[in-house]
């Protein structure tokens, strides 16, 4: 078993994406070799090339548990957009800002799609206050068709896209506000996010053993996690196990 999780072949399901970033990470420094000699083009023509193998012929690569979640043929294609993007960051910046129409575009596709997650008929329940716009038969074979989550198909991977240009507006055009409001909780998390992301492996699997959070008692659960987050915050802001645990 040992080897195994050396490997990144066995661990808890839900910490299975850690095996896909550090991967990543090893080809990091050629992507940003390719950046800093300007071959951004090449670099985005080859993850759209791969992203699309992965999507169409759905193969795994390597025999890590990872590969059952995030595909690294599909998944990488994330990652890859987010390290142009923050190399080009105050390029990109200044374009929206010349170009706010594709903000507006990016602010409507968000919207679009989360009135269609409205409709959800996986997340029925008893209070059923759905916006049913189809049938569910029909709203399971859209999903499934373009927003399946594992192999992040093109609606989903459209919905990440166009909610991050939308979020980083918003944030940029109401940043004080925001800031005085959650930025004391927000920031200091976000500065320490693989951190947050091991411990909270932890406390997931606290939780998942406690029978009183099974029963889907929404205020009971949403008090559960909201103390998760306060405790987080409080081993963040007390640097425990920092130097044991990656920040």
């Amino acid at each position: 078993m040992i080897p195994a999780v050396l490997l990144l072949q066995f661990g808890p399901w839900q910490f299975n994406v850690m095996g896909l970033y550090v991967i990543m990470l090893l080809i990091s420094p050629l992507i940003l070799l390719a950046l800093t000699r300007g071959k951004v083009v090449w670099v985005l023509a080859a993850t759209t090339a791969v992203y699309v193998v992965g999507t169409v012929f759905r193969f795994r690569i390597l025999p890590s548990q990872f590969e059952d979640s995030f595909p690294l043929l599909v998944w990488q294609v994330l990652f890859v957009l987010g390290l142009v993007g923050g190399y080009y960051r105050r390029t990109i910046v200044a374009w929206l800002s010349g170009h706010r129409w594709a903000v507006g575009v990016c602010a409507a596709v968000t919207m679009a799609f989360a009135v269609m997650s409205w409709g959800n008929p996986y997340l029925a329940n008893e209070f059923d206050v759905r916006l049913v716009l189809t049938s569910d038969a029909n709203y399971r074979a859209i999903y499934d068709r373009f927003f399946g989550r594992t192999y992040l198909e093109p609606g989903r991977l459209l919905n990440v896209l166009a909610l991050l240009v939308t979020v980083y507006a918003f944030l940029t055009a109401y940043w004080k506000p925001i800031e005085r409001a959650v930025g004391w909780l927000l920031i200091p998390l976000g500065q320490c996010t693989l951190y947050v992301f091991i411990m909270h492996v932890v406390l997931i699997a606290v939780v998942a053993n406690i029978p009183a959070l099974q029963q889907g008692n929404v205020w009971l659960n949403t008090a559960a996690y909201a103390a998760i987050v306060a405790l987080l915050w409080v081993m963040v802001r007390t640097r425990f196990l920092f130097r044991v645990v990656p920040t």
